[in-house]
């Protein structure tokens, strides 16, 4: 695990690479698809990487009026987010599919918002 790490931070790694490195770390126990994303999207230059927290399901609920749910770890293991037959359910799955590249700063952005640091206008 201590030399994953390292091989992120030291390196520029690719997408495929990242989602690779995301199905080893999800197979540790304990660690979740909120956690990794959050730590790939803070570590590689991949910003599509989403890490879906209360803040980002309260978020897309309130200001986009759609009711999305947390990733499930057994799929996150199996797929990535562009061919998890959740995406559709799945916030984390939903979010890269509409948002991109985008993705990960929109939800850094609603966790912000939902910790009072920035105030986001309604999209209504």
């Amino acid at each position: 695990l201590v030399d994953t790490v390292k091989y992120i931070v030291r390196n520029n790694i690719r997408e495929s690479d990242a989602w690779n490195i995301r199905r080893k770390l999800l197979e540790k126990p304990f660690i979740g698809p909120k956690t990794i994303d959050a730590f790939l999207l803070f570590t590689t230059q991949n910003s599509f990487f989403t890490p879906s927290d209360r803040h980002y399901l309260l978020y897309v609920r309130t200001f986009l009026e759609l009711r999305k749910y947390p990733p499930v770890k057994k799929y996150c293991t199996s797929y990535t987010c562009y061919s998890c037959p959740l995406q559709e359910r799945c916030v984390s799955g939903w979010s890269i599919r509409v948002f991109g590249r985008l993705s990960g700063w929109i939800q850094t952005l609603s966790y912000l918002h939902g910790r009072r640091i920035v105030k986001l206008p309604s999209l209504k």
